[in-house]
């Protein structure tokens, strides 16, 4: 219970770290900085770890002066793109499979790169898919994506009870997956599961609109039924 949904737990630090840096600094940009500083320190405070904030917190405000700087972002979507697209090939040549595990606290130098350059290569990979989303010619499948990118909350959620709940018990007492091939696992299997699971969410999603009920993953329409 502690670590579940970790996400949303890290999602509701962020607010109060960013209406703290914006509600109580008369200058805006030096609340922002003050509070990005904060958030590095917050995997050096006991219990508060688990949240991730050094990477959260920066993505977070970097959604916020995206919003804020939308027209800027549109006049200069194709430099953006190429120069996030050089950055994270370039970063990516770096990269193996052991930087995918976490670093709970920092203890030399080394860990220091290897958190920044997470954060660098995380936020240049976004912008670059930012960038070719707004610069690919609209279809059907992007329009699909997007009505499904909706329903983040609710597939977060019921993910979370599917995966980590249902079928966790199902894997550890019916599938090893030591014994099976790895490259099968991660090319195969898990994408398939995945998948699977993602049409199972968004099945369960439409029938909770068919009933009225998708007000449970919506906290504006929550609170006015409240």
């Amino acid at each position: 219970i502690y670590y579940s949904y970790w996400f949303l737990k890290s999602l509701f630090s962020c607010m109060i770290l960013f209406v703290v840096g914006l509600k109580y600094f008369k200058n805006k940009k030096v609340g922002l900085i003050f509070v990005l500083f904060i958030s590095q320190l917050c995997n050096f405070i006991p219990h508060l770890e688990f949240l991730q904030l050094r990477y959260m917190f920066p993505c977070f405000v970097m959604g916020y002066l995206f919003s804020q700087n939308y027209i800027w972002f549109q006049r200069n979507v194709k430099l953006i793109t190429l120069v996030s697209f050089i950055c994270f090939v370039f970063l990516f040549c770096f990269f193996n499979i052991d930087l995918l595990w976490p670093i709970p606290y920092i203890h030399n130098i080394e860990d220091i790169v290897i958190v920044y350059y997470k954060l660098i290569i995380g936020v240049s990979g976004s912008l670059m898919c930012l960038g070719f989303a707004y610069l690919l010619p609209i279809n059907k499948l992007l329009q699909y994506m997007a009505n499904i990118g909706k329903h983040t909350l609710a597939i977060y959620i019921l993910q979370g009870i599917i995966l980590e709940l249902i079928l966790k018990h199902v894997v550890n007492n019916y599938i090893n997956f030591h014994e099976i091939n790895e490259g099968l696992s991660s090319l195969i299997y898990f994408p398939l599961i995945s998948v699977a699971v993602l049409i199972l969410i968004l099945v369960i999603i439409s029938l909770l609109d068919k009933i009225n009920a998708n007000w449970l993953f919506d906290l504006n329409k929550l609170f006015q039924k409240k």
